[in-house]
């Protein structure tokens, strides 16, 4: 009797933890043990599809151009994890080797290097920090490269507006536009041949004297 009681119990305690969709399978059970077995049996087939989905899900995780490689890291990670909750057990070389699988072509050099490491290096741990450190890198470069850019974007618009300044000046000598009466090359050409002209006449008008002096001696 004391048996029976017990039982009813147990049956009583299985129905009433049990979801609202599996009562009425517990409800058709004769004993505790298939209460408990029964929707076990009838999901089983369910949950392989769940675990055929995450392995689909796991294999075919790639980094978005939006997220970091952290990001991308844990989602490799947290799918890894996913899979063996629902009772498919993944190796840890497995979960490393999806890590690098699909990373943008930027990490081709580390990825080449990582599958250098040995046996008991490649780990999801160890290729996570390296990864880490290359985008790091990678930020910094591209980081510097930018600065480089604004640096040539602010030099040649300053140099375009020395340029436009230039053009906007008009010499007071030629009359030409670009440049003032002081660096006109023509105002300058100009006197240096009145120089020439004047030292020229200089020595015409000198030349004579000498020579009559130096015939009367």
């Amino acid at each position: 009797m004391e048996f029976e009681d017990q039982k009813c119990k147990a049956l009583a305690t299985i129905y009433l933890s049990s979801e609202e969709s599996q009562k009425d399978l517990v409800a058709e059970a004769g004993t505790a043990k298939e209460a408990w077995t029964l929707p076990e049996e009838i999901y089983e087939p369910k949950s392989r599809a769940r675990i055929a989905k995450l392995r689909s899900e796991f294999y075919s995780i790639k980094k978005q151009p939006s997220e970091s490689i952290g990001i991308y890291l844990t989602h490799s990670q947290q799918a890894g994890k996913a899979l063996e909750n629902a009772g498919k057990s993944t190796l840890e070389d497995e979960v490393a080797y999806q890590m690098i699988e699909n990373l943008p072509p930027e990490f081709e050099n580390i990825v080449q290097q990582i599958y250098q490491l040995n046996d008991d290096e490649f780990l999801p741990d160890k290729v996570r920090t390296i990864l880490l450190a290359e985008e790091g890198r990678i930020l910094s470069k591209q980081a510097k490269e930018i600065d480089n850019s604004k640096v040539l974007v602010t030099e040649g618009k300053k140099n375009f507006g020395t340029l436009q300044k230039k053009k906007a000046q008009v010499c007071s000598y030629c009359k030409r536009f670009g440049h003032l009466a002081c660096e006109c090359r023509l105002k300058s050409t100009k006197n240096h041949s009145f120089i020439l002209l004047k030292s020229e006449r200089q020595q015409t008008y000198v030349c004579p004297s000498i020579f009559s002096r130096t015939t009367e001696s």
